[in-house]
């Protein structure tokens, strides 16, 4: 009886770490969309600028952030970043 208890608690601790699918698109879609902090972390990384600004846009029937970055060298360049996948947005 003893083991029960923290079998479950693992096998309940491995199935709250699942990600849960919302509906299908091309297999599988997440509920998780990336945050506007996030899509700025990931274009940090990426290029090594300064966020300036981060919009949320709509492109062929999807939504993207739109990230306005200060590069190292002085340039502003503007980055898509999709809200759903994380990838380059356009």
């Amino acid at each position: 009886m003893r083991f029960k208890f923290p079998m479950l608690c693992v096998v309940m601790l491995l199935l709250g770490s699942l990600p849960v699918a919302s509906h299908a698109r091309d297999g599988v879609m997440w509920v998780a969309e990336l945050s506007p902090s996030q899509a700025a972390s990931k274009v940090v990384k990426k290029t090594g600028g300064k966020v300036l600004k981060v919009t949320l846009e709509e492109r062929d029937g999807r939504g993207v952030y739109r990230v306005k970055v200060l590069l190292p060298e002085g340039r502003i360049k503007t980055v898509f970043v999709d809200k759903e996948t994380g990838g380059n947005g356009g």
